[in-house]
C-alpha cells in the first residue's frame, strides 16, 4: 500500500498529546501508540475497567479534540461521569478509508451491536471510493504530453515536501547511481533529468502547514540532492485537476508514472504491484480482479501470466487480513520475524544420527534434500524433513498435495538406498492479541 512519507520540513499543526485526554475525569488510562506524522484518521477502543463493557470507533482528524461518537445513554454517563474507570486506547492510524473499514470489521468480528460487552449500536460503515481508470490515464496522458508547463524550483525546498510512496522501498540503489551518473555527465546540471510531479495543494491546510504533495521523482530528487544540484525540474498538478481523484486514484496515477514500458524511469515490483492492489481493497471493497485492477495492470506493461500472480499474491493478503479481523490469528513468519522458531526446532531435531533440512512448502526442493543426506559426511542415515508455511493458502488449500509429491519422490529416491525419513510440519498461525 502506498503511504504519505513526511520530510523533515512538515509539521502537523494538531499532534494528539495524552494530557489531552487525561483531562476528562472518567479516564484513567491513555494509550496512543506510535502517532504518525501524517495519518488522515484512527480507530479507538474505549474500555470501562470496572464493567469490561468496550466501544469501538473510528475518527476523521481534524483541528479539535475528539471524544467519541458513542450514543449509548448508559455509556456516556459513565464516560462523562467524575469516577476514573476508563481507558482510552487508539488501535491504529491511516487512511480515512482503511479505518472506516478497520471499524466495521472490528465492529462485525465482535458482533458488538448485540454483544452485551460493547456499547456499540450501529454496525460499521464499509467505505468505497471511486476508481475511474479513464480519468487517471487521462492525467497520465496529461502529464506526459506536456500539457502542464516544466517548471524549475529550489532542490532545497522540494526535499521538504511530504511525498506519496508507491514502492515498497523509496530508493533503489542501482537506479539512484544512474541518475547521479546522468547529473554528472551534464556538469551537474539536472538538464537530462525528469521532472518531479507535485499535486498542489492536496493536504489540509488546517492540520500541517505542508499542503503540496509529491507523487513522483523520488530518485531524480534525492540524486539532485546528492550531487548538489540547486535547481530541479517540477510539474505542478493544479488542485482543480485533482481535488477530486480519490485515494486509490492517486496512488494509480503514482504508479503508471513508473509503468512497465518507461525506459528511463526505475518500474514497478510485482511485489509493488500487489501491494497497491490490496491496499484498494482495504480501502474500497472491490475484488481483486476487478476490471478496473485488470485494466490498471494492462497500463503497467503486465502480461495475463504476470496479472494471475499478481492477483493470487494480493488474494493471500486479503486472506491474512481476514484471518486476523475474524480469527484473532496470525501467519507465523518463519523467514524474518519467528525465524528463531525454526533455528530451535532444527537445533532439537538435529543429533548424531539424523540429518535436518528445512524449506517453505512453497518451494520444495526434495532433490537438494536427498543430495544434502547423501553428502553427509557423518554418514547419518535419516532424514528430518521440516516444512513451514508461507502463507494460509499454502498450509490449508495446497499442502495436502504437495505432501503427497514429497513422500513418492522419497520413497522412489531416498528409500530404496537404505535411508529413513520423517516430515515435520511447523504450526502456520498464532494467536493475535485480543482487544
Amino acid at each position: 500500500m502506498a503511504e504519505v512519507l513526511v520530510k523533515t520540513g512538515m509539521k502537523n499543526r494538531f499532534r494528539l498529546k495524552e494530557s489531552d485526554f487525561q483531562n476528562i475525569p472518567s479516564i484513567t488510562s491513555v494509550v496512543l501508540g506510535i502517532q504518525p506524522q501524517f495519518y488522515e484518521a484512527y480507530v479507538y477502543l474505549i474500555k470501562d475497567v470496572i464493567t469490561g463493557m468496550m466501544y469501538i470507533g473510528v475518527h476523521k482528524k481534524d483541528d479539535k479534540i475528539y471524544w467519541t461518537s458513542m450514543k449509548h445513554k448508559e455509556g456516556l454517563k459513565i464516560l462523562q461521569g467524575s469516577e476514573a474507570r476508563i481507558e482510552y486506547k487508539i488501535l491504529r492510524y491511516g487512511s480515512y478509508g482503511e479505518m472506516q473499514n478497520l471499524e466495521a470489521d472490528l465492529i462485525d468480528k465482535h458482533d458488538a451491536v448485540r454483544n452485551p460487552l460493547f456499547w456499540n449500536q450501529m454496525k460499521g460503515m464499509y467505505h468505497k471510493e471511486s476508481l475511474r481508470m479513464d480519468v487517471v490515464k487521462q492525467i497520465v496522458s496529461d502529464i506526459e504530453s506536456g500539457v502542464y508547463p516544466v517548471n524549475e524550483e529550489l532542490v532545497s525546498e522540494l526535499i521538504k515536501l511530504p511525498t506519496y510512496q508507491v514502492r515498497e522501498n523509496e530508493y533503489e540503489a542501482d537506479h539512484l547511481k544512474k541518475i547521479k551518473a546522468k547529473i554528472r555527465e551534464a556538469g551537474g546540471s539536472h538538464i537530462n533529468t525528469n521532472p518531479i510531479i507535485i499535486l498542489d495543494d492536496r493536504l489540509n491546510s488546517d492540520l500541517y502547514d505542508e499542503v503540496d504533495l509529491r507523487i513522483d521523482g523520488a530518485h531524480t530528487l534525492e540524486a539532485e540532492r546528492a550531487e548538489g544540484c540547486v535547481y530541479g525540474k517540477t510539474i505542478r498538478i493544479p488542485k482543480e485537476v485533482h481535488k477530486d481523484l480519490s485515494h486509490s486514484e492517486v496512488e494509480r496515477i503514482a504508479s503508471l508514472l513508473n509503468k512497465e514500458s518507461e525506459i528511463v524511469k526505475l518500474p514497478n515490483s510485482n511485489e509493488t504491484l500487489v501491494k497497491l492492489i490490496f491496499g484498494t481493497w482495504m480501502r474500497s471493497r472491490v475484488s481483486i480482479d476487478c476490471d478496473s485492477n485488470i485494466e490498471f495492470l494492462k497500463e503497467q506493461g503486465k502480461t495475463s501470466a504476470d496479472r494471475k500472480k499478481i492477483f493470487d499474491k494480493a488474494e493471500e493478503l486479503k486472506k491474512a487480513h481476514e484471518y486476523e479481523s475474524s480469527k484473532n490469528v496470525v501467519l507465523i513468519d518463519y523467514k524474518e520475524a519467528d525465524k528463531e522458531l525454526l533455528r530451535n526446532e532444527e537445533k532439537i531435531r538435529e543429533t548424531s544420527t539424523s540429518l535436518v533440512t528445512s524449506q517453505s512448502s512453497s518451494s520444495l526442493r526434495w532433490d537438494r534434500a536427498c543430495e544434502k543426506i547423501q553428502d553427509d559426511k557423518l554418514g547419518r542415515k535419516h532424514l528430518v524433513y521440516i516444512v513451514y508455511h508461507s502463507s494460509f493458502t499454502a498450509a490449508e488449500d495446497l499442502w495436502d498435495d504437495e505432501k503427497d509429491k514429497l513422500m513418492y519422490r522419497l520413497d522412489k529416491w531416498l528409500v530404496p538406498q537404505g535411508y529413513t525419513y520423517e516430515i515435520v510440519v511447523m504450526p502456520h498461525e498464532r494467536e493475535k492479541v485480543q482487544l
